[in-house]
């Protein structure tokens, strides 16, 4: 049997159910670009297709808790750290420029990531030396 929200409650209830898919979406990739795996790789670690993980990420659909769970797990992250309801949305994208910061750093050679920390400190007010 189907739940369907009484009419009074389906629009507010539909919008924060796209709004929970979207913040679900960011955090997965996130922690997928942090995790320095592709989409492809998940996909395969967590038995579903690669088209799958992709609405994922794009908030296009809402996995089941089991895939979420799965997901976490390879992920290296917590369930609660994917679906908390209570952070706010721009926690994700900052989320997000921390993975894409974090996977651009682990391409770099020995030189590189050394002026790139010292950058970091310099941006923070820590003096490197």
């Amino acid at each position: 049997m189907d739940y369907h929200a009484p009419r009074s409650h389906a629009p507010g209830m539909i919008k924060e159910l796209e709004q929970l898919k979207k913040r679900i979406g960011y955090r997965v990739k996130a922690a997928r670009k942090a995790a320095n795996i592709t989409q492809a790789q998940l996909a395969s670690d967590v038995s579903k297709s690669v088209e799958a993980i992709s609405n994922i990420e794009r908030g296009q659909s809402l996995a089941p808790i089991d895939t979420l769970f799965a997901i976490s797990r390879v992920l290296g992250t917590t369930l609660v750290h994917l679906v908390d309801d209570q952070e706010a949305f721009q926690n994700s994208r900052k989320e997000e420029a921390q993975a894409a910061l974090a996977a651009s750093i682990r391409n770099l050679d020995e030189d590189q990531t050394r002026l790139a920390m010292r950058l970091v400190e310099s941006i923070r007010g820590e003096s490197g030396s």
